[in-house]
């Protein structure tokens, strides 16, 4: 509590009550305080510093201890006393041979111009004039002139300290004159143990769920994290998990966990369920959709990371659960669905309804066909490629179903013969089944090595030789032989671009040679009979997986 002259007792904000006096109560920091403390014990100070770092991180109170230490009369071991009239005179600003100067407000030729020719003046009340420039980097064009001739030559008892949080838009010029400094983000774990420290002496009870997830949601901002704690600890007794969730907008990591179960089941409906649920909650759809790319990323830590465990915003409690979902996606669908949810996140702020943004998004994350880019139709072949490889696709089939002979090729549409090895691969297009009572194909000329049913006798040793996913192929195709060539004929682009590359066409004619006893050339048509209209490519590979789930020939896995 404060008092505001009139005998009125004010509120004192958390984060300015607990702001460091020292340099022994920064924390977070601790290289860079180690450098400035040993600086100001061996007397060798530099007369420009800058500190770079993102917000909360403490460069501007460093920056206001090492004004008061240079100029503390009873400093001990680098950090100054706070007791004698200079400190107590520069925390009040009473003292103006410290100056602070916020250059986003103060960012023109004359302000510097103003600077330049103070500088020239002896301090009046302490030993060393200091100037605390906050946010330089906004400072125009002709303020950092204006600035570098008075970083070339400073008088000796001038200190400028600099802050920015973007650096980069320093001018190298600038750059080279100061010793440089970079804070960084404050780890979840210190900022935790701050906030259960002030919560002992403020006498505040709080959860430690609870002060993890304030440390979460701060970033690496204390100064954030302090803040949140403040409007948390005046509105509930008890500072729970679920009250700092509500207050910071947003929904826990339960309501999380069930939409992003939804996606996994491409289950659309209930996803926008979930979504409107948490927006009738009030919860902002910015901070949601923030939190599903957090939830998304550790599930590709979990992915690619050996021990990812201190990578990974999640709470201990809540792993278990992470890692069940974790197996229900490849890593390909992963990657897609975190680029869907960046570009969705950039877009929000220009967006006129967020909530229809994300809903969108939601229907894109659950239904990969209503999107075709080189990311997404990558995961879902590698999908694809999972379920024939886990044998999730029978690798062999009745011999009756694999004797169909093969019907004669529809005059409007002649059958293709196989591509070019170097040529890309189409989906296949989603067609019906053709109809039991259609009339049957003509039957091609009886061979050799056919027994009396027209069946080829060799054909069903040839598919249990044959690797999974190749016979899972050729599981529908129409088989006939003349005695010299083989011909398989099917009904899917897709597929017949797959049997037509080298290495499944080898794989087959040495099977062949080894069962039919003589080698037979292969020849592998593509037939499209009664086709609807085409597709674009992104629906035809997504059919081929819808119809795949529905006869029972494609299980995905977990």
């Amino acid at each position: 509590m404060s008092h505001d002259g009139k005998g009125v007792v004010m509120y004192q904000a958390l984060y300015r009550k607990y702001r460091p006096a020292t340099f022994d109560d920064v924390v977070g920091q601790t290289p860079i305080v180690t450098v400035l403390k040993n600086e100001l014990i061996s007397n060798r100070l530099s007369h420009a510093y800058l500190f770079c770092g993102t917000r909360g991180t403490g460069k501007t109170t460093c920056a206001k201890i090492l004004a008061k230490a240079v100029n503390c009369p009873h400093a001990h071991d680098g950090n100054p006393c706070n007791e004698c009239d200079i400190c107590r005179g520069i925390d009040s600003g009473a003292i103006l041979d410290v100056t602070e100067i916020d250059a986003a407000s103060n960012n023109g030729v004359d302000n510097v111009r103003d600077i330049r020719d103070e500088v020239v003046y002896s301090p009046s009340a302490t030993r060393y004039r200091v100037y605390i420039i906050d946010e330089v980097h906004m400072l125009s064009t002709g303020a950092f002139n204006a600035l570098l001739k008075t970083l070339e030559e400073p008088p000796a008892h001038v200190i400028f300290i600099l802050a920015t949080t973007e650096f980069h838009k320093i001018p190298a010029t600038i750059l080279s004159r100061c010793q440089r400094f970079d804070f960084k983000r404050i780890t979840n774990d210190v900022i935790a143990a701050r906030l259960a420290d002030v919560c002992a002496r403020e006498g505040i009870t709080a959860d430690a769920d609870a002060l993890a997830l304030v440390a979460r949601l701060a970033d690496g901002s204390m100064r954030d994290a302090l803040s949140i704690l403040d409007q948390c600890a005046v509105t509930a007794d008890t500072v729970t998990y679920a009250h700092v969730a509500a207050l910071s907008g947003v929904g826990g990591r339960r309501y999380l966990g069930e939409l992003v179960a939804a996606v996994a089941r491409q289950d659309y409906p209930a996803a926008v369920s979930g979504l409107s649920a948490v927006h009738a909650d009030g919860k902002d759809m910015g901070v949601v959709c923030e939190e599903i790319i957090s939830y998304f990323r550790d599930m590709m830590l979990l992915k690619t990371v050996e021990k990812p465990d201190a990578l990974l915003a999640c709470p201990p409690d809540e792993l278990e659960a992470l890692r069940g979902l974790t197996g229900e996606f490849t890593l390909p669908m992963l990657i897609r669905n975190l680029r869907e949810l960046q570009r969705t996140y950039d877009s929000l702020t220009r967006s006129a309804n967020k909530k229809l943004e994300l809903e969108l998004c939601l229907l894109r994350l659950c239904d990969s066909r209503v999107t075709s880019d080189n990311e997404t139709l990558l995961a879902r072949v590698c999908a694809l490629e999972k379920a024939l490889a886990s044998g999730a696709v029978p690798p062999a089939v009745q011999l009756p179903q694999m004797a169909q002979a093969v019907p004669a090729p529809s005059p409007a549409v002649p059958a293709q013969t196989a591509p070019a090895d170097d040529e890309p691969p189409f989906p296949l297009a989603d067609r019906p089944a053709a109809p039991a009572d259609a009339p049957a194909a003509a039957e091609p000329t009886p061979t050799p090595a056919a027994a009396a049913g027209g069946e080829l006798f060799f054909w069903t040793d040839v598919m249990k030789s044959l690797s999974k996913s190749i016979s899972g192929m050729l599981q529908n195709a129409a088989v006939a032989s003349d005695g010299r060539t083989l011909t398989l004929t099917v009904r899917d682009k897709f597929v017949y671009t797959l049997l037509s590359k080298d290495s499944a066409k080898g794989e087959i004619t040495r099977s062949v040679a080894q069962y039919a006893g003589a080698p037979l050339a292969l020849k592998i048509l593509f037939e499209e009979q009664n086709a609807p209209p085409a597709e674009s490519e992104n629906e035809n590979l997504a059919a081929l997986i819808r119809r795949g789930r529905e006869n029972g020939t494609i299980q995905f896995t977990k």
